[in-house]
């Protein structure tokens, strides 16, 4: 496997992670699942298969489960400056366009949310 492949698997993984923390408070959302995001990486490197939604649709689709999932921690956040974290990591989904855009804010979610893990 090659370097930017591992670094792909890596980032879907901790995606697939961090959305799965905030599944397990709400049963409601979807299962993450990791292939999302490298679907996404696909479709915006132009190898989009065509059964799968345009670039613009799965962006906005990781988005709002992101968006969805910071939601559920700050809702469940008892300690400030854990919720001053996670609401500054609110405001920087919207600023996403890109799929390289969404690991960091995905791993610093991961290192903010650790209490939350099972």
């Amino acid at each position: 496997m090659s370097t930017d492949k591992q670094t792909n698997y890596s980032d879907s993984m901790s995606y697939e992670y961090f959305i799965a923390r905030a599944f397990q408070f709400n049963k409601k959302l979807r299962r993450p699942s990791n292939q999302e995001f490298l679907n996404l990486i696909e479709a915006e490197n132009g190898n989009r298969p065509t059964y799968l939604p345009t670039f613009d649709n799965q962006l906005k689709e990781i988005k709002e489960r992101i968006n969805k999932a910071v939601i559920i921690f700050i809702s469940k956040s008892k300690a400030k400056e854990q919720l001053n974290y996670l609401k500054d990591l609110h405001t920087k989904i919207a600023e996403i366009n890109s799929y390289h855009d969404i690991p960091p804010i995905v791993k610093t979610g991961l290192e903010i949310t650790q209490d939350f893990k099972k």
